[in-house]
């Protein structure tokens, strides 16, 4: 389980990361769509953030990255495309037996005059088969070129003729900073390339920004009737598919307004209705002066409550006119480039830039709601020559009730739905801007609700596998109890034990003690042979004693320290030997060391071995006990004045294999002095690290 958990963990780590808006240099923020492939790849670098691999992390950053997403694209256009069902834009010519459409594409734009250009918005042309499934064969790879007055050889501005540019779905393409002065503008598509055999492509609409040498402002050229299309060749369809197609305005971008909203309303009413009677409504505009008037528009309410009827209250019909004096002697309905019959449209007409002063909105044939009219409009909007709104007009009306009149002004406040009204190239370069965020934000939301669930399921997997753990811990718990209560039982029964020998046993043996001692000292005239079996059957009968209360205090733990060691050997002497004057003494600062079970056990049967030999062959009356601690050693001297011993002399009786072995087993040096009818002196030296070894253990006493 463990193993499993940590693949997915490092499965999880290589997740892709997101690319932020945030650009990391100003000349990078200054670029809305790169105009050839190493810009590209540079701003992907410079977007790149890394994230956590761990989920808990990386879900506080994706949760940041959504919000900080979210609140850019609120700053931005609104994007609502509009599916169209007509005037769908350009259409290259298509590859069919005997068209011989040549090797490349060509679009070509000539102005009436010598331009400087600004940037270049290209708008993809939308599939009507396939609801917002995003653009209908937008060129994968061509050129944009300029060229100069009377010059032959065009500049490149835009070159993605070698790779595929980014697919840009729904959104318009905005190529800015060309700063070129031209008269012509050329965009070539390869009609072959290596991978396809034919390729066609299609666009909706262009727009070529420039500097009016006039007035200084940005404008359209393409607004200018005077502009000049030329194709090789294009596929026409009625109402489709046309070149001019590509200079009318009419886009499926939807409307040019804002993301976010304010608390703004619409101009909405209702009146009571006059039976069998057409109401119609006047509307007068004047400007403060006459000016350049691009177009008119006149936008739709946004209905009241939940209500999703886009042309809610739209009037049916709707006549513009336009003039420079206030008796309209002179003026012209203005025909329209778009009516609001379209699904999500507005009405709109061209001025062609005339000077206009007087602005007349004749509406009719209006929406009928439980036997009232009903009137609904969003904003008039006035676009001058240079792409702004006029709002400072004042406005009239006729047909209206006098309380109605109290709204008129949200016709010119630059609201609509909530949203402000902006200008064209406002709404353009802001839709292609928020193209790379609104992917991003679709990726974020994707990493995130990944991230949760693999939160979630990673939150089950520890949670099965503390569990687990729990159930384990659990389990050995139970079983160090059981363990621990057997040891007690098993300590307890050892103590239990050791108790009744000392009891019964030790008892017993000090009563053969003590009958064995009355017996010689009641029979000491009847026979030597006799007290000597008696003296040996003390012996034995106290060495048994002192045995086993050595047994009785080993049992007590694995360990001692070498002060409780030393006099449990001091008093191993003093209870075997009788009739012997038993002196010791004790280092005074003996160092308390742990002697490990096998050292006390091969000392105690060292010491236990020569205090034997003194009881059973020294026949001494006075035993010297020494223990002194010298420069990290122990020395051990024990010395009688019995009977002695040639040292010349082989006595294995005495057991000195035995303790020469016993040393050799300590690594500890044995000095055996023995002088006969003057005693024995034997001196153990061992090294005091020594004592706390584990050593062997093979040898045995004497007897």
């Amino acid at each position: 389980m463990l193993i499993l958990i940590a693949t997915n963990v490092l499965l999880y780590v290589g997740c892709t990361n997101i690319a932020l808006a945030n650009s990391t240099t100003a000349r990078a923020q200054d670029i809305v769509d790169p105009i050839n492939p190493q810009v590209w790849l540079q701003l992907q670098h410079n977007h790149q953030q890394n994230l956590s691999s761990w989920p808990v992390t990386r879900i506080e950053q994706l949760k940041k990255l959504e919000q900080a997403l979210t609140w850019k694209i609120a700053q931005l256009p609104r994007h609502c495309p509009i599916i169209p069902d007509k005037r769908l834009g350009y259409h290259s010519t298509l590859e069919l037996a005997g068209s011989g459409q040549g090797d490349h594409h060509i679009i070509e734009f000539i102005f009436d005059k010598s331009y400087m250009l600004e940037a270049l918005t290209l708008v993809p042309a939308l599939n009507p088969l396939k609801p917002y499934g995003g653009s209908y064969a937008f060129p994968a790879r061509f050129k944009i070129e300029v060229a100069k007055d009377h010059e032959k050889s065009f500049t490149r501005i835009v070159d993605w003729f070698e790779s595929d540019f980014p697919n840009p779905d729904t959104y318009p393409v905005y190529f800015n900073n060309i700063n070129q002065q031209a008269n012509k503008l050329r965009i070539t598509v390869p009609a072959k390339t290596a991978e396809q055999s034919n390729v066609h492509f299609a666009l909706g609409e262009v727009f070529i920004w420039a500097k009016d040498p006039q007035t200084g402002d940005t404008i359209n050229l393409l607004q200018n009737p005077d502009v000049q299309i030329k194709t090789l060749a294009s596929f026409e369809q009625t109402t489709k598919w046309n070149p001019e197609y590509l200079t009318d305005q009419h886009t499926s971008l939807g409307f040019a307004i804002s993301e976010q909203q304010s608390d703004t309303a619409d101009f909405l009413f209702t009146a009571e209705n006059e039976l069998g009677v057409d109401h119609q409504v006047e509307l007068m505009l004047e400007l403060p002066q006459a000016i350049s008037i691009k177009k008119i528009q006149v936008w739709p309410a946004k209905p009241s409550g939940n209500l999703l009827l886009p042309d809610f209250a739209f009037p049916a019909s709707i006549q513009i006119s336009a003039a420079e004096s206030a008796d309209f002697n002179s003026a012209q309905i203005l025909e329209p480039t778009t009516t609001g019959e379209q699904f999500g449209t507005l009405y709109s007409v061209n001025t062609a830039n005339k000077k206009v002063k007087y602005i007349r909105i004749q509406l009719a044939d209006l929406q009928q709601l439980n036997n009232q009219w009903v009137l609904g409009l969003g904003e008039i909007a006035i676009v001058a020559n240079n792409g702004q709104l006029v709002n400072n007009a004042t406005i009239k009306s006729k047909g209206l009730p006098l309380d109605a009149n109290a709204q008129l002004n949200r016709l010119l406040d630059g609201y609509v739905w909530g949203r402000t009204i902006l200008t064209e190239q406002q709404w353009l370069k802001g839709l292609a801007k928020r193209r790379p965020l609104d992917q991003q934000l679709k990726q974020v939301k994707n990493e995130l609700a990944a991230a949760h669930s693999y939160w979630q399921w990673l939150l089950s997997q520890l949670t099965i596998v503390g569990l687990v753990l729990l159930f384990l811990l659990l389990l050995l718990a139970v079983l160090f109890y059981q363990k621990s209560q057997r040891n007690r039982a098993l300590i307890k029964h050892s103590e239990r034990i050791n108790r009744d020998l000392h009891d019964e046993v030790g008892s017993s043996l000090g009563g053969i003690t003590l009958l064995a001692d009355s017996l010689a000292q009641g029979h000491s005239q009847s026979g030597e042979l006799l007290k000597n079996e008696l003296d040996e059957l003390s012996l034995m009968a106290r060495e048994a004693n002192a045995s086993l209360r050595e047994i009785v205090w080993h049992s007590k733990g694995d360990s001692c320290l070498l002060p409780d060691l030393l006099q449990s050997l001091f008093e191993r002497a003093q209870r075997v030997l009788r009739n012997v004057v038993v002196e010791q003494k004790l280092a005074e600062h003996c160092p308390k060391i742990k002697v490990s079970t096998a050292v006390k056990k091969h000392l105690s049967l060292f010491f236990k071995e020569v205090i034997n030999n003194c009881a059973r062959h020294s026949g001494a009356t006075h035993l010297s006990l020494i223990a002194r601690c010298e420069h990290g050693f122990l020395i051990l001297v024990v010395e009688d004045n019995g009977c002695g011993f040639n040292p010349d002399d082989i006595h294995d009786g005495w057991g000195l294999k035995n303790l020469q072995a016993r040393a050799e087993e300590l690594s500890a040096d044995l000095k055996i002095s023995a002088v006969l009818n003057q005693g024995v002196r034997i001196e153990l030296k061992i090294d005091l690290n020594t004592l706390s070894l584990q050593l062997g253990d093979s040898y045995q006493t004497s007897n």
